[in-house]
């Protein structure tokens, strides 16, 4: 599936060093109301060509965006 254009990620690939951890900010923003849903493959594998693959894992994310209506007082 796509990935919906409210989502932005800090970044989508990239080298994680031997014993490190890495993280990735995810960014939404909605126009409207709605519900979201999508699944992420994270494929890892060697970057030194030893052929070494780790499974695939999958990550849900899911988010929900709401109308607010804002009145001001005086």
């Amino acid at each position: 599936g796509t990935i919906p254009n409210q989502f932005k990620f800090s970044q989508m690939s990239g080298i994680i060093e031997k014993k490190s951890e890495q993280s990735i900010s995810i960014d939404f923003c909605s126009d409207f109301q709605d519900k979201f849903a999508f699944t992420l493959n994270v494929e890892c594998e060697d970057n030194l060509g030893y052929g070494v693959k780790i499974p695939n894992k999958q990550v849900k994310v899911t988010a929900e965006s709401f109308k607010v209506s804002v009145e001001p007082i005086i």
